[in-house]
């Protein structure tokens, strides 16, 4: 009879062990499908953040430009106005020599 209720309390605890490997399994699928959609979030997350970061870091880069293209502009500006100055000088200096040759 001891072996009798010894099998019933063995099947018992399988069949205990078994319904806990079952919600076992079930609690890891949730984990998973869980940990897939928070990943997918980062993802989603992180490309949200480069997508900005590289609208921005063109914006100041064409700013820069700008502001290059400013400074070549005036130093262009003022080669042009030192040459025409000397062009005038020189001009000047050959009228007067011409006319104090006179």
């Amino acid at each position: 009879m001891n072996a009798t209720f010894e099998w019933m309390a063995f099947a018992a605890a399988k069949e205990a062990v078994a319904e806990q490997n079952k919600a076992t399994l079930a609690a890891n699928a949730k984990m998973e499908l869980s940990f897939t959609k928070q990943v997918d979030a980062i993802n989603t997350l992180i490309s949200t953040i480069s997508n900005s970061s590289d609208g921005k870091i063109d914006d100041l880069k064409a700013r820069v430009g700008l502001l290059e293209g400013g400074k070549k502009g005036s130093s262009d500006a003022w080669g042009f106005l030192v040459g025409i100055v000397g062009m005038i000088i020189a001009l000047a200096t050959v009228i007067i020599e011409f006319v104090g040759r006179r």
